[in-house]
């Protein structure tokens, strides 16, 4: 670790001094460091780029850890913040590992990410959530389309043609109808699960949690493993669909695809909202989506291995 520390750094935390403190290869939300402290405890210090967005999470980072832990799971819990601060940030545990994408380039080990994420699915579907305080916008499909058409009428200027956006929506009440939402993580990909060995051991960046269809995690790993490593996606996802006991038909890949493109779509409208210089990332990535997923017809789909 660095012998100085970086700037914006508190001196102290959890009342004790910092000795050392660097840049995590992980958190790309927020600037994340592992910090050494003077009485021994490792932790890790967020600088949260966007403290109004910061306050609804928090409730999240309180909520889930306990839940994923029930489950087997780990979860980081949240030790501190200063959300005055300058920079603001949050204070969460450490869970002693590695991020899980960094065993993906390799083909000995990326299968095990595969089926360790997969299995982590079966383990979060048996979650109680009745009486849970986290968001159920996902849970119901009516619910879900009249906040994505207000998503799409705050950025649907910046898309190429959002009328391929408006028409998933208006599947969705047919697609999703009568399905019971359960639990989820909400940003579910391998740069969030901890891994020792290649065993899965714990999930990070629990703040997107929510109550969602049973696919929503499934989705969007998918899409983050599909969008950035494709060829390498294709040899996992009958893995993963395995171990989390996904049949991979017609009628799933559909699903999947319109829950991915919705997800773009709240993930842009966040950014239009609270970090507009991030807007025209979420959008290219949404319209390429999009384009991937079209098919003749103009349904959206993920296309078959």
């Amino acid at each position: 670790m660095t012998s100085s520390l970086p700037a914006n750094i508190p001196a102290q935390l959890l009342g004790t001094s910092v000795l050392r403190a660097e840049r995590a290869a992980w958190g790309f939300e927020h600037a994340t460091f592992i910090v050494d402290l003077d009485d021994g405890r490792r932790v890790v210090l967020q600088q949260v780029r966007r403290p109004r967005l910061a306050v609804r999470r928090l409730a999240n980072a309180l909520i889930v850890p306990p839940v994923l832990r029930a489950a087997g799971l780990q979860a980081p819990d949240i030790l501190d913040h200063a959300l005055d601060h300058d920079p603001p940030y949050i204070v969460r545990s450490y869970i002693t590992g590695v991020t899980a994408n960094t065993l993906l380039p390799d083909d000995a080990t990326a299968p095990a990410v595969a089926h360790g994420m997969g299995a982590a699915l079966t383990r979060m579907a048996g979650i109680d959530v009745s009486g849970s305080d986290l968001d159920h916008t996902w849970a119901d499909p009516l619910r879900l389309a009249s906040s994505a058409r207000r998503w799409l009428t705050a950025v649907g200027g910046g898309l190429s043609d959002p009328t391929r956006v408006a028409a998933v929506i208006d599947g969705l009440p047919r697609a999703f109808a009568g399905r019971t939402a359960g639990f989820a993580h909400g940003d579910f990909c391998p740069v969030n699960g901890i891994v020792v060995g290649t065993q899965l051991v714990g999930m990070i960046d629990v703040d997107y949690s929510r109550i969602a269809d049973p696919l929503f995690d499934a989705a969007w790993w998918s899409w983050v493993v599909g969008f950035h490593h494709p060829v390498r996606f294709q040899r996992l996802w009958p893995t993963f669909c395995a171990a989390a006991g996904i049949t991979d038909d017609d009628g799933t890949r559909a699903r999947l695809a319109q829950l991915q493109v919705l997800y773009l779509l709240e993930r842009l409208a966040l950014a239009h909202e609270h970090e507009p210089a991030a807007s025209a990332e979420w959008c290219e990535r949404l319209e390429r989506t999009l384009t991937r997923l079209t098919r003749a017809d103009g349904s959206v789909q993920l296309p078959a291995g």
